[in-house]
């Protein structure tokens, strides 16, 4: 919610509150209403368990996917050291999980609860607490990528960094877990809609260069990993896609001043019953 108020009021300074949000309904209402998951019980979804369940992937792919750093993904995958992925809650939010899951089918997603992405399911957080980082960092020392949130609810020990001109609170234990992991390399990963053929959506995938190459997380502190990670999504945000952090309500702005405009009218004439147009 801190990092959503810092996007609205960097972003869309003349929106109030409650356009924000209403835009946000709006468009998930309309773009992201094709992906319906299923509700499962908020545990682990054992290899067994998926694989009796059938693939959901062709809720997915009613939109194409467009990678761009993925050669780069392949040779840290390939060279046997453990690899994470990183991200946080923006553009095609509901497509970005999906799109690792399509192209890298091992990765284990760490989300609030449990969804199927084609046969992957995300591991939930909200019930397993201090649990799912234990099961990351030995996914991880296995040679399991693994993918998280970097702004998911700040939990215990945090530090405050600046996005988009405002303090946001993010939690070290992630980033003390990475550090704890030998040889390991962390990946920004950015994700936006875009325009596609005709009217369809796109999911555009950036791999940003991986933070931990020669070691070079030995030398730092969890402020400075979280810094050099959070930097390449806020820049893309700023250049790739500023009207979609979390999700993209600017083509709904003119409907909403259109609302409001029809509510001031509406009051002003409930006010003056002798007004007539």
């Amino acid at each position: 919610m801190q990092l959503m108020e810092a996007a609205r009021r960097f972003l869309a300074p003349d929106m109030t509150i409650s356009e924000y949000y209403e835009a946000i309904r709006h468009f998930e209402a309309k773009q992201l209403g094709r992906v319906k998951n299923q509700s499962y019980p908020n545990r682990i979804i054992s290899a067994e368990d998926a694989a009796r369940m059938p693939d959901n992937s062709a809720k997915y792919e009613t939109l194409a996917y467009r990678y761009h750093g993925l050669d780069r993904v392949r040779e840290l995958l390939g060279d046997g050291k453990p690899v994470a992925f990183v991200g946080w809650h923006h553009g095609a939010r509901d497509h970005s999980d999906y799109a690792l899951a399509r192209t890298i089918p091992r990765i284990a997603i760490f989300a609030r609860w449990v969804i199927q992405y084609g046969r992957v399911f995300s591991i939930p957080m909200a019930t397993m607490g201090g649990l799912a980082l234990v099961k990351m960092k030995r996914f991880l020392e296995d040679g399991r990528p693994v993918f998280y949130y970097l702004d998911g609810a700040p939990h215990g020990e945090c530090v405050q960094l600046p996005v988009f001109g405002i303090n946001c609170n993010f939690s070290t234990a992630p980033i003390k877990l990475f550090q704890s992991v030998a040889g390991l390399r962390i990946v920004p990963v950015t994700n936006f809609y875009v325009d596609g053929a005709g009217d369809e959506l796109e999911v555009e995938v950036n791999f940003h260069p991986a933070l931990g190459v020669d070691g070079e997380l030995a030398g730092m502190d969890e402020r400075g990993i979280l810094a050099s990670l959070l930097a390449p999504l806020e820049q893309d945000q700023r250049e790739r896609g500023p009207g979609q952090v979390l999700i993209n309500y600017f083509p709904h702005r003119e409907r909403l001043a259109r609302q409001a405009v029809a509510r001031q009218s509406g009051a002003r004439q409930a006010s003056d019953p002798q007004k007539t147009i």
